[in-house]
């Protein structure tokens, strides 16, 4: 997974931190620097899964990676940790659902 992109460590990062949910979903928090979210990683994903719903963790403009004044600040953001809390509690691990299936 991730073979030769740059954003490989993070692709193998999202899916062990994926949660299978109960309306046949799967979501995980993927730390985006680029402009677009998924700019980079839209055709890898795609590959293998339809993204339904792709959203920021908060207005981009107070992104302190994005406005300039914190270069890479999303890698230790509060939203992203946030989100990973609220993540681990829905529904199941993704991978180990898999497995099971």
């Amino acid at each position: 997974m991730g073979k030769g992109s740059v954003a490989g460590g993070e692709y193998l990062r999202n899916m062990q931190d994926a949660r299978f949910c109960s309306d046949g979903t799967a979501r995980w928090v993927e730390v985006c620097y680029c402009p677009t979210p998924l700019q980079e990683e839209r055709p890898y994903w795609e590959q293998y899964s339809k993204l339904v719903k792709v959203q920021d963790a908060h207005d981009r403009r107070q992104c302190r990676d994005q406005n300039g004044s914190e270069p890479w600040a999303c890698g230790n953001c509060d939203c992203t940790k946030r989100l990973e809390r609220k993540l681990a509690t829905l529904g199941d691990p993704f991978l180990e659902t898999l497995r099971d299936r």
